[in-house]
């Protein structure tokens, strides 16, 4: 199956390129050993190495119990390593990626735990950037979607579950057995790329895949030309847009992982207006899955960012884009469970990304045909990155000409939950960080104003209330207003994002609210 569809597919690339360090597989009379790319002899007598072949793994590294023990190169065994990988201390699914890449007559193997120097932050920060090109330039990615661990394995097929239900029947005692029950490898899914089709084998496989729920492996598989999966029913081979499990029933790539990043038409094949609305659909995507640190969000994303840029080409953001600030700052959290909203960070984005909280987050989406109408004004937006600027930032504001309007007091504003109000002067309330409603924000005389969300890191009293001011971002329609909700920062003249809000033309709100409001000057961070 996979000689026969990857001869069928493209093999060309359009640049030469090789991962800074490869494992060499070895075979029976070899042991797999590391080697340095640019100074491996087979590589400088080939053409700078433009012919050879390699196989990259997407797996999942599983707990961190799990990933600490897990084998690594570090700047103590980095030598050894170069002699001598001892085999008998592979993990099982990195000692099963071996064999695949002996089985298929592919030499060399890239995984990150052993080509990426661990506990190295400058080879990390190096490498990480680089881990598009490792993807999309791999001959075949292999993705482990069977297990939960570096020690699951995934050349090993398990039998699905199976239930006994014993049976009488009570209408002749003398007939009696057992019924049977597994489950269907071709049970329908609802929520893979959001294009899953009922009936194929490979949505269940990766439906509830640990694979498929970690961050890292989004970009893995979304840049790689072709994909070998084992699941725990079939292996599915994707390829050349065709996804074939070993079944044998072809179906279009794009029907069961979404559209394609290793088309190099891809992204010129579609509006400015089509690009940023399918960035916003991948992050979503991405956000609803797992880091077990939450400082790589961005980095974890980053090169998929980098092929978006080939067709938006402006200034990217810590996870937005500059020349569609108006539409993606209008972010909210969804569905944050215990675990990621306790989860204690180092600084990873400004306020106003959705990658400073690790959190899915979803975007707002206009149902007009023109969409939403920019209200406000971008000054000036910077970032600042270690060595990648699509990749971990260290600061970051944005400066907006916009129309501000300082709540001044609760005593004149009211939060209404269930139609109670969740403030009253003089009371202390506070809105948990699982409250996920619009809630209407009414001035004292009872009239509507706006309907407000707040993000997941604040704890809201009465008295940041009193601090808040509603910037107004952009319109959809003549009839609602969109924007953020701001509170001042520890520094002067700098806000930081604290939700969104949504005012509809009823009552006071709407565009009237803001007829009379002074455009200012906001910096956001």
């Amino acid at each position: 199956m996979v000689e026969g569809t990857i001869s069928r597919s493209d093999l060309d690339t359009e640049e030469c390129y090789l991962p800074t360090r490869l494992i060499h597989v070895g075979g029976e009379q070899h042991e797999p050993r590391l080697v340095v790319s640019r100074m491996h002899l087979p590589f400088l007598l080939e053409n700078d190495g433009c012919n050879a072949r390699y196989i990259a793994l997407s797996y999942s590294w599983g707990s961190r119990t799990e990933a600490e023990q897990q084998l690594k190169t570090t700047m103590d065994s980095f030598k050894s390593y170069m002699q001598r990988i001892p085999i008998e201390a592979l993990p099982q699914t990195l000692l099963d990626a071996l064999l695949v890449c002996r089985a298929l007559g592919v030499q060399y193997l890239w995984v990150d735990a052993l080509c990426i120097i661990q506990g190295d932050k400058s080879d990390w920060e190096r490498e990480s950037a680089n881990m598009g090109n490792v993807y999309s330039h791999s001959f075949l990615t292999i993705c482990a979607a069977q297990g939960d661990s570096c020690q699951s394995g995934f050349l090993k097929r398990h039998p699905p579950s199976q239930l006994e239900i014993p049976f009488h029947s009570s209408l002749d005692p003398s007939v009696s057995g057992r019924y049977s029950l597994r489950q269907d490898s071709r049970l329908h899914c609802s929520s893979f790329y959001n294009t899953c089709t009922p009936g194929l084998p490979f949505a269940v496989d990766i439906r509830y895949s640990s694979w498929n729920s970690r961050a890292w492996t989004f970009q893995e598989v979304k840049l790689s030309p072709r994909a070998l999966l084992f699941g725990t029913y079939m292996t599915h081979l994707c390829a050349a847009n065709i996804y074939e499990p070993e079944d044998g029933e072809r179906q279009l790539f794009s029907r069961v992982m979404g559209p394609s990043l290793t088309n190099n038409d891809y992204s010129h094949s579609m509006t400015r207006s089509e690009a940023y609305s399918d960035w916003y659909s991948l992050v979503e995507l991405y956000t609803a899955r797992s880091l077990t640190y939450h400082d790589d969000i961005l980095v974890a994303i980053s090169a998929v960012a980098k092929r978006f840029f080939t067709n938006l080409s402006g200034k990217y953001l810590a996870g937005l884009w500059e020349e569609d600030l108006h539409n993606g700052l209008l972010w909210v959290n969804t569905d944050c469970d215990g675990e990621k909203s306790d989860m204690k960070t180092a600084y990873t984005a400004p306020s106003w990304s959705w990658a400073c909280q690790p959190c899915p987050v979803t975007f707002y989406k206009s149902q007009s045909k023109r969409g939403v109408i920019e209200k406000a004004t971008v000054l000036t937006a910077e970032t600042s990155f270690t060595i990648d600027p699509y990749g971990q930032v260290t600061d970051g504001f944005v400066s907006l000409s916009a129309k501000a309007y300082k709540i001044s007091s609760t005593r004149h504003w009211t939060i209404h939950v269930n139609h109670k109000p969740l403030f009253r002067h003089g009371s202390n309330g506070d809105l948990s960080s699982d409250v996920t409603l619009w809630l209407p924000l009414a001035s004292g005389e009872g009239g509507y104003k706006a309907h407000v969300r707040f993000d997941r890191n604040y704890i809201l009293e009465e008295h940041l209330i009193s601090q808040m001011s509603i910037v107004l971002i952009c319109s959809d329609g003549w009839d609602k207003m969109l924007g953020l909700l701001v509170l001042p920062s520890a520094t002067r003249d700098e806000y930081t994002r604290a939700g969104l809000f949504m005012s509809e033309d009823f009552i006071f709100g709407g565009a009237k609210f803001w007829d009379n409001v002074e455009t200012t000057t906001i910096k956001l961070v």
